[in-house]
């Protein structure tokens, strides 16, 4: 078996040694390798855009999927409270009572919209609003919690129940957003974005 002849860095050719392994050729030319269109591993390399990391994708689903199920519910009370309305039993309700249920869950129902177009943007590099909306709806599972805590008759298995519902997108959510992954991905794509 014949030694494989090596370009060296001067342009001249060389045939290595016998004794040196085919792998050891002092100043060989390596064959040009192509860089990788990403790298998530190495700090401070980047070889072209990144990609969209997998948490940032995971959060956008839960989004949609939470933004989804509140829209799904609001509009149902919505639908409830419109019948309720019409017919003949909207003598048994106050006016304002119906009114304020209205209100609440048109806010529902604007919070779970903001919601989706939070996890849109999201894939997008942009989870300010995500963020916001997650964080808004701990403080108000939290203000739930501790109101069905102070009163009387507070049955405190049903108010933990009731709150772990409530955090169980927007928790995993917070917390895929604030992987490093996540963080670099958005501070690429804001440097990118006009």
């Amino acid at each position: 078996m014949s030694q494989p002849n090596w370009a060296l860095s001067d342009g001249t050719v060389a045939q290595a040694p016998t004794d040196w392994p085919r792998y050891a050729a002092p100043h060989a030319v390596a064959p040009a390798q192509p860089a990788p269109a990403h790298d998530y591993g190495a700090p401070g390399q980047t070889y072209g855009p990144r990609r969209r990391p997998g948490t940032v994708t995971a959060a956008a689903v839960l989004a949609f999927v939470d933004g989804g199920l509140g829209v799904l519910v609001s509009l149902l009370y919505l639908f409830v409270l419109v019948v309720l309305t019409v017919s003949h039993y909207s003598d048994k309700f106050p006016t304002i009572l119906i009114a304020i249920f209205f209100a609440f869950w048109l806010l529902v129902l604007a919070h779970s919209a903001l919601f989706i177009w939070g996890g849109v943007r999201a894939l997008k590099g942009r989870k300010a609003l995500l963020t916001v909306m997650s964080t808004i709806q701990v403080a108000l599972t939290a203000l739930g919690l501790f109101g069905n805590l102070a009163t009387s008759d507070a049955n405190v298995g049903l108010a933990v129940a009731q709150a772990l519902v409530g955090l169980v997108f927007v928790a995993p959510i917070l917390i895929l957003l604030a992987q490093r992954s996540s963080k670099e991905f958005s501070r690429e794509r804001r440097g990118a974005m006009p």
